[in-house]
């Protein structure tokens, strides 16, 4: 009996690790061409107030956040990989007001992902994106 009830725990101990990890973000899809548009009505109605129409951080709401949001203008190459931007929008930043969107599609996260991307990119070609956010 006691032989089993070892077991037993130990199989549950086993199982916590795969059942609390969040599944990896699927692979991102091949670009499509309305993709940053798509991402861009998005981005007006969920994202501008706290990060501002143009993503730099300065949204009406963020200036009363806890934790100011993200200038998306200016995120380091490491916090612009399509992955990681998808996982944050999935399952928000923990300890901060960013939340997550999983009631959005995956489709629709990965729009966001292609507009947040090109705010970075229109930044660096103006030179506005010189000083990047270091990688968290």
């Amino acid at each position: 009996m006691r032989k089993i009830l070892s077991f037993a725990c130990l199989l549950m101990l086993s199982s916590c690790d795969r059942r609390d990890a969040a599944p990896r973000p699927a692979a991102a899809p091949a670009p499509q061409p309305d993709a940053v548009a798509r991402g861009a009505a998005l981005f007006a109605q969920a994202c501008a107030p706290c990060h501002g129409e143009r993503g730099d951080g300065r949204g009406v709401r963020g200036a009363r956040l806890v934790t100011r949001p993200a200038n998306l203008t200016r995120l380091a190459e490491a916090r612009r990989e399509p992955q990681r931007l998808f996982k944050v929008l999935r399952d928000g930043v923990p300890g901060t007001d960013m939340p997550s969107w999983r009631a959005l599609s995956e489709r629709e996260r990965w729009d966001l992902v292609a507009f947040v991307r090109s705010l970075s990119e229109s930044a660096e070609e103006s030179g506005a994106g010189r000083k990047a956010e270091p990688a968290q």
